[in-house]
């Protein structure tokens, strides 16, 4: 089994938050993401995080997460916590209660170049990545994962959950200002984080694996068995797509060409090729949008690993020892 984390968090080296640098988005109000779409209150192109919940798929703007690091709210009798970690670019989503205890949450710090939560219950700290307190009374506590937050456009979202429903939210002028400035570097090679992040994240870094650039970005996948990270100019490299085996199974990865994201899921096939935007598998299965189309035209659900579109620091330093795609 891969080792998790580092057995001991290093107080020394956390940024502790007790008051949040932005306030946590409390989700009053969701509409049919199809519906906008139509309306027009979103636009296909826009990048949207998409959790992929059995009851009723849930679907933030990227834009407001960005804004409000940490959302929180009731999905069908369901108490959840959503965080987008700015730095990592790490988006997670869990169910808030454990027992009979609902933990309430909000930006609780960085710790390994990573967001930390932190519970209003108990004022703990929570590894946004994990799920697990990680430093105060209740250290040891772990949240259910429910899955990770995928990319996707606003249209390709509708398309392979036809009822979705988006999380609504208001921003105001400082608001969208602090999203601006948070997404200015998410995904560049070097990012400017600014002078107070900028200043206090290298103090927060254990030892790095240094087999890849700290600010790599890639996909990191991972199974009870297994934890590989596929770096982007890798995937490049291979026409972006990959397909092999990984914890016993065949994995498909690729870049997907509209919403310049890559993403992973399991498939039954010997090859995979590229025809315009479509990938075509052996077994007379295609790929389109994130969307899995059998050989009658019907789609059919996608089964996804655990994944995050995230930085290398991220991923190494939450999964020590992962393989990587290439090496």
């Amino acid at each position: 089994m891969i080792n998790q984390i580092e057995p001991t968090f290093d107080v020394k080296r956390a940024l502790l938050l007790e008051k949040p640098l932005q306030e946590t988005l409390h989700v009053q109000k969701t509409v049919s993401l199809a519906e906008a779409l139509r309306q027009g209150s979103i636009g296909a192109n826009v990048q949207v995080l998409v959790s992929d919940l059995p009851d009723q798929p849930l679907v933030f703007e990227s834009w407001h997460l960005l804004a409000h690091p940490v959302a929180e709210g009731d999905w069908h009798a369901l108490p959840y916590v959503a965080a987008f970690c700015a730095i990592c670019n790490s988006a997670t989503f869990f169910n808030a209660q454990v027992d009979k205890t609902h933990y309430h949450f909000t930006q609780g710090g960085i710790y390994n170049g990573m967001m930390l939560l932190r519970d209003n219950e108990t004022g703990s700290y929570w590894n946004h990545v994990t799920g697990e307190c990680v430093y105060g009374t209740v250290q040891g506590t772990q949240l259910k994962r429910l899955n990770t937050l995928r990319f996707m456009t606003a249209r390709q979202a509708a398309v392979a959950y036809p009822e979705a429903a988006l999380v609504k939210a208001q921003l105001n002028t400082a608001q969208n200002e602090w999203a601006r400035q948070r997404d200015l570097p998410r995904l560049q090679p070097i990012p400017d984080y600014g002078p107070l992040i900028g200043a206090v994240l290298p103090g927060t870094i254990s030892v790095e694996d240094l087999r890849l650039p700290r600010f790599e970005m890639g996909l990191g996948v991972w199974a009870d068995q297994a934890a590989r990270y596929y770096p982007l100019q890798q995937l490049r490299l291979t026409d972006n797509l990959v397909l092999e085996r990984f914890n016993g199974r065949t994995l498909l990865v690729y870049i997907d060409p509209q919403s310049e994201t890559p993403t992973a899921f399991f498939v039954e096939s010997m090859t995979a090729t590229w025809q315009d935007h479509t990938i075509l598998l052996d077994n007379g299965v295609s790929v389109r949008d994130g969307v899995i189309i059998a050989s009658d035209g019907q789609m059919r659900p996608a089964e996804h690993p655990n994944q995050l579109f995230q930085r290398w620091m991220g991923f190494s330093l939450t999964f020590p020892g992962c393989q990587i795609y290439g090496r």
